[in-house]
């Protein structure tokens, strides 16, 4: 897995190296039996990455990556550095020309990235910096997105028990994105909000944080979902 990961758009898998000749090409049924054995969390980042190394590795690793990308759903426990990763790979994409930005049409965005996490995680704005930043990147080079889903719960401290939110700070940080974010979503015809079952109401506004992330794609809003509230 470590190969795929540390691979750059430099790389080649037909490097000579000192006092070898050239390397064979692998047959594209290899290539592919590989690249299917790819599994767990990193699945799809991990094809992405491959798809971007040279054009045997694209034809046969975009087969497989491309219902992925369609409908990207990030859980509460995805890594920002994940999501970091998505959007370098997607600007990577779309440098050359490659049609993996136009194939997802469906993207989720977990609040709690958005918001400052406990200082045993992290240090404050740092995280919420990076996965904002990473969100936009993705924003604006997904020209197909149709879809947008918004999970809204919060991380919880170490005793498991109560949620860690400040409720004025976050609703802040969480307006600050989706006024930036929404801009982007012109192409946006669905909303889902998803509400995780340790969310708390009173902890946490949400009539002020929908409403205007509703208003800003009205005028082409088809459906409109909320879940688990």
């Amino acid at each position: 897995m470590l190969f795929f990961r540390h691979f750059t758009l430099e790389s080649s898998p037909n490097t000579v190296l000192p006092g070898h000749g050239a390397a064979k090409k692998l047959p594209p049924g290899i290539i592919r039996q590989i690249f299917s054995n790819l599994k767990g969390p990193g699945e799809t980042l991990d094809l992405l990455a491959c798809s971007l190394i040279c054009t045997s590795w694209f034809d046969e690793s975009l087969q497989l990556v491309s219902d992925k990308l369609q409908s990207l759903y990030f859980g509460d426990h995805f890594d920002v550095e994940e999501i970091i990763r998505l959007a370098e790979l997607l600007v990577k994409s779309h440098r050359l020309r490659l049609p993996h930005c136009e194939l997802i049409t469906q993207l989720s965005i977990p609040s709690a990235v958005l918001i400052d996490r406990p200082h045993h995680v992290s240090e404050l704005g740092t995280f919420r910096d990076k996965a904002a930043e990473a969100y936009l990147t993705i924003l604006r080079r997904t020209p197909n997105l149709r879809r947008l889903r918004v999970t809204t719960y919060c991380w919880l401290t170490r005793d498991y028990q109560k949620p860690y939110i400040d409720n004025h700070n976050a609703t802040g940080q969480l307006l600050l994105f989706f006024d930036s974010a929404m801009s982007l979503c012109n192409t946006i015809t669905g909303l889902v909000f998803y509400c995780d079952d340790k969310f708390s109401y009173d902890a946490f506004p949400l009539h002020l944080f929908i409403p205007k992330v509703v208003y800003s794609v009205a005028a082409h809003l088809e459906s409109l979902e909320t879940r688990n509230f």
